[in-house]
């Protein structure tokens, strides 16, 4: 059986699990691993490797970890691969990578492209109220996810979903995609289809002041807010001079005529927190210094110090 060699290039858990998927299809030979460097983490400043270094290690993968990709260009010329595959490498890749391989690169992009192009498409989709999203397998150019699309696979979100529900079934589905369309495209069975630029949109990588939540927002907006960053980085607010970030929410249409940010009520089950056209019901909370616990957990240290206080935007 002929073997197509490749040189795999991604970081975090999502693009584990497809180096994963990837090992097991016997028709790919993975040649090379490319992740990001070692980074250090807490307090102790903890050298902590990527999700992908880890498993290129278990399985005993040639592992490169280039703080600039073109330092490494050189070495992944070597393999002579066929096809570089990349699924959040978290690096930009110049003409001289793309042009490396026969196939150049493939990417595994979590959107429907040409919607959502850019670092953090699960969370813009889940924060702009999105019904669905997907994976979109497609040739990488010099612009950003610009590039012509191989095949997508569509995926519901919820009106419950978080990052941390949705992502892994679009870790399945990424797994799908690679299972029944990988190889037929490099067989040239599948052929590329150029983007429709008029429905071009952006998802930017997620910044310090996407996590601060603004209670003048709709309280739909906050609540899929809240949703889109659950578990990392969480969306927070300020009480008492402490940050208090939020986790399981849920949110009702209940008229009121309360200040938006007001906490209404905390009970064994929820803080209730007045927004425009409605209310939060906070389950799960991260007060400042302290782990994230449910509210049932917290009820009798806070119920008399929270009750009609008002969450605010900044530290004051």
């Amino acid at each position: 059986m002929m073997k197509y060699k490749v040189i795999y290039m991604g970081t975090p858990h999502f693009a584990k699990e497809i180096l994963e998927e990837l090992l097991n299809i016997e028709a790919l030979d993975i040649v090379c691993v490319v992740t990001q460097s070692d980074k250090k983490v807490g307090r102790k400043q903890t050298l902590q490797y990527s999700a992908v270094k880890n498993s290129a290690l278990y399985h005993e993968l040639a592992l490169l970890q280039p703080e600039k990709i073109m330092d490494a260009y050189e070495d992944l010329k070597q393999y002579n691969a066929d096809v570089i595959i990349t699924c959040a490498y978290g690096q930009f890749l110049p003409s001289k990578i793309l042009k490396l391989t026969k196939h150049g690169v493939i990417n595994l992009h979590a959107s429907l492209l040409p919607k959502y192009r850019g670092g953090a498409p699960i969370q813009h989709a889940i924060m702009n109220g999105e019904q669905s999203t997907g994976i979109s397998l497609m040739k990488s150019v010099l612009e950003m996810d610009a590039g012509p699309v191989y095949d997508t696979i569509s995926v519901p979100i919820h009106i419950d979903d978080t990052l941390g529900t949705l992502q892994p079934r679009l870790i399945e589905a990424a797994k799908t995609i690679v299972h029944y369309s990988l190889l037929n495209i490099l067989d040239g069975k599948i052929e590329s289809k150029l983007q429709d630029e008029s429905q071009v949109s952006f998802a930017k990588t997620i910044q310090k002041q996407d996590e601060i939540i603004d209670f003048n927002k709709e309280g739909k907006a906050i609540y899929n807010q809240i949703r889109a960053l659950n578990p990392n980085p969480y969306a927070y607010a300020f009480l008492d001079n402490k940050r208090v970030k939020f986790g399981e929410t849920v949110f009702s249409n209940v008229m009121h005529n309360e200040p938006y940010g007001k906490i209404l009520e905390m009970n064994n089950q929820d803080l209730v927190v007045a927004v425009k056209n409605g209310c939060l019901y906070i389950r799960e909370l991260q007060v400042e210094g302290k782990q994230m616990m449910k509210t049932t957990q917290l009820v009798n240290g806070y119920k008399k110090l929270w009750e009609g206080k008002r969450f605010n935007y900044e530290n004051n």
